[in-house]
């Protein structure tokens, strides 16, 4: 997925500690809404190249859970 995602491995590199495993999903925006569309053209590439859609339709990430930090599993964590 790195090769699909660059500009999300690039953040995810620079924001997370080592060790830290997130569950979530990748989105774009477009117009103030989530474009399943420019997502799949994401994912299929078949028309552009990634820089290109990278710069034009650039992806977010939605985290939903942090599952372990710095190596840690804290999935048995309570919710405190």
């Amino acid at each position: 997925m790195t090769a699909v995602f660059p500009d999300l491995a690039a953040a995810a590199e620079y924001h997370l500690k080592p060790g830290t495993v997130l569950d979530g999903e990748a989105v774009i925006w477009d117009g103030g809404g989530l474009s399943f569309d420019l997502l799949q053209e994401r994912m299929a590439n078949r028309h552009r190249s990634i820089a290109a859609l990278v710069r034009d339709h650039p992806a977010s990430f939605a985290a939903f859970d942090l599952l372990a930090i710095g190596g840690r599993d804290i999935r048995n964590r309570p919710l405190t």
